[in-house]
């Protein structure tokens, strides 16, 4: 699912806003009014230590369009992994999340990626 991959960087202790659109092989919006989403991150997937959840919802079901939302709450618990992503914004690996959604009694993982802290950003 390498086309689905979608790495992220979130400030440290604000809100993490994406959103995004579900769309067929033609480019065509899937309605999505009645689906269920997880979103969630874990800490790498040897232990898969649960870090926290996005909260998603559907923004407008016939075209598609779904929110994802890292609340301040969880980024300000992020904490970095060993390796320093970018050291010069202070900008380091946490874990990797996914987000899957059920739609008619079909799962799909929609986007999966690294996600990364801003060490930097103020509280």
């Amino acid at each position: 699912m390498a086309e689905n991959t979608f790495d992220i960087i979130v400030d440290a202790g604000q809100d993490y806003v994406l959103n995004a659109q579900y769309l067929d092989t033609k480019g065509v919006p899937i309605d999505i009014s009645s689906a269920v989403f997880e979103a969630n991150i874990i800490d790498d997937f040897v232990d898969q230590q649960a870090l926290g959840s996005f909260n998603v919802s559907v923004t407008t079901g016939v075209s598609g369009q779904f929110q994802m939302v890292l609340p301040s709450s969880v980024t300000s618990t992020l904490t970095p992994n060993a390796v320093l992503v970018n050291p010069s914004q202070r900008v380091a690996l946490c874990g990797l999340y996914d987000c899957k959604m059920t739609l008619n009694a079909q799962t799909v993982y929609l986007l999966q990626g690294k996600i990364s802290i801003n060490r930097m950003a103020s509280a």
